[in-house]
């Protein structure tokens, strides 16, 4: 893939899939889970096999990890948000969010294969890594049509 200068014509097939389907996907689903999340804190009848788990003696500690899971799903959400905005207007700054976005998701990927050393996670952290990168690599290249 080459770079592309200021004033050159570029495909710019995938930013437009991306603005238009699947950064819209991702926040609708970032949003599901973040109401996903407040209701089961909340303790509003959801997911009745999750809430049956969060009685007993570390439902306290079980309430305060929902709400920073809470809080994390919600920066999320905000800022995919953000950057699909910024992405639509082709601001860097909306490239810059996105990028920060999928270097967190590799990290959490990797955090949670440390914590269990599963072959799911493995194949879960393997696909979020290629897919970083190849996002992360096809801005970087059109960075320059940013402004």
């Amino acid at each position: 893939m080459k770079r592309y200068s200021p004033g050159q014509k570029a495909p710019m097939k995938f930013h437009r899939l991306y603005v238009w389907i699947l950064n819209p996907l991702n926040i609708l689903i970032l949003a599901a889970l973040a109401t996903l999340t407040l209701l089961t804190v909340l303790n509003i009848q959801a997911i009745p096999d999750l809430q049956s788990r969060l009685d007993g003696t570390d439902a306290e500690t079980a309430q305060i990890l929902l709400w920073i899971m809470f809080g994390c799903l919600t920066l999320s959400f905000l800022f995919a948000l953000i950057s699909e905005i910024l992405l639509a207007k082709r601001r860097t700054l909306g490239a810059l969010i996105l990028v920060f976005q999928y270097v967190m998701s590799v990290v959490s990927a990797a955090v949670t294969l440390y914590n269990e050393r599963t072959t799911d996670n493995l194949i879960a952290l393997c696909i979020t890594a290629v897919i970083s990168l190849l996002v992360c690599i096809y801005y970087w290249k059109r960075r320059r049509l940013f402004h």
